[in-house]
């Protein structure tokens, strides 16, 4: 029934003003990033699973607000994601995305990771 609801929901979005978001993106959709992006807040792998969450929330309307796991809010370009494989990972659950305070500890480990691989380099 979940998907059902859900499938409902995206026809909805797809005919109203709401779901026309650039590259036919509509709110709510999963998205894989297809660019790995790095600023002071964060940053995003390629391959990282994001939620669609409305249009771009910067003067850029060419663009769509991306809810990623570490970087949060992020404003990216259609070129820049692409859909998921999946809708809803399978079982009909939401992808969980982690607290503010988790998204920091996984990006100081990221950040420690890569520094560290790049000490070792020759």
């Amino acid at each position: 029934m979940h998907v059902l609801l859900q499938e409902s929901f995206d026809e909805a979005l797809k005919g109203s003003a709401i779901g026309m978001l650039p590259g036919g993106f509509v709110v709510g959709e999963l998205v894989k990033s297809e660019i790995d992006y790095s600023c002071h807040f964060g940053q995003v792998c390629k391959g990282e699973i994001g939620i669609v969450r409305g249009p771009s929330t910067g003067r850029d309307c060419d663009r769509v607000n991306v809810d990623f796991p570490v970087l949060g809010s992020v404003n990216m370009l259609p070129r820049q994601i692409g859909r998921a494989d999946c809708h809803l990972c399978g079982n009909g659950a939401d992808v969980p995305l982690p607290s503010p305070a988790s998204r920091k500890a996984i990006y100081a480990a990221r950040t420690a990771a890569a520094a560290a691989a790049a000490a070792a380099e020759p």
